[in-house]
């Protein structure tokens, strides 16, 4: 269980969170919704390091306490972030950057095993290996950053906007293996995501993030019904019953 309490963060006299809590289970995927500017990327950086976070603020992995790490302790605790700009190393090849992604002493043991179920999850990296990542599409260097991600061996993965700038069709198959490595791999997915219909549609858990604050929470397939979301996120009109 990922379970975070009290966060606040503030950029100098801008709070861009006001105690947000959450809670994550290893095998589920959670969408946070919300508008730009709502404080969502924030919250993942606040999770995975990035930023500090107000005194009371408390990130438990298995019941351990991580607030204190650095960025990566924090990996090490379990805890992988992929950021908006997806935090690869476009000079390196796509086998370099997976190599470094298992260099986490968790992942050391089985980095083999490790590598083969992320091609496993996207063989286009298989064809690839080779390949520098800067001469990849958008699509394929979004693989790459979350391959890199999942062979640190990670308990729970934070995802940024990861279909941001990919096409359609590529936006369902990396959904479609989102899902995948939520029932497969037994990581528990936060993801901040613009397309709230894609998300809520392989999501078990939805938060909705407003000016810094909790707004709702619930079940997927709950909070796809609800009048806030069909009218704010999913853009369909609510009729008054």
């Amino acid at each position: 269980m990922l379970e975070i309490e009290r966060v606040s963060v503030r950029y100098g006299r801008h709070q861009a969170l006001f105690d947000v809590s959450a809670r994550l289970e290893r095998g589920r995927i959670a969408v946070l919704l919300g508008a730009n500017g709502a404080g969502k990327s924030t919250f993942l950086k606040a999770i995975g390091g990035l930023v500090s976070t107000r005194p009371g603020a408390s990130i438990r992995v298995g019941g351990i306490e991580i607030a204190g790490l650095p960025a990566h302790g924090r990996v090490e605790a379990g805890v992988a972030l992929v950021p908006e700009n997806r935090g690869i190393f476009r000079s390196l090849s796509v086998a370099e950057n997976l190599h470094l992604g298992g260099y986490a002493q968790r992942a050391r043991a089985d980095g083999g095993a490790r590598l083969g179920q992320v091609l496993n999850l996207f063989p286009r990296l298989g064809e690839r290996l080779g390949q520098t990542v800067r001469t990849m599409s958008g699509g394929e260097q979004q693989m790459v950053a979350m391959g890199r991600a999942l062979m640190s061996h990670p308990d729970f993965l934070l995802l940024d906007e990861p279909s941001l700038g990919l096409s359609p069709i590529l936006s369902q198959e990396m959904f479609r293996t989102l899902r995948r490595i939520a029932d497969e791999t037994d990581v528990g997915v936060l993801l901040v995501e613009q397309n709230a219909k894609l998300s809520l549609g392989i999501a078990d858990d939805c938060y909705l993030l407003e000016n810094g604050h909790i707004a709702g929470q619930g079940p997927a397939e709950e909070m796809k019904r609800s009048p806030d979301v069909l009218r704010a996120y999913l853009g369909e009109e609510v009729v008054p019953g």
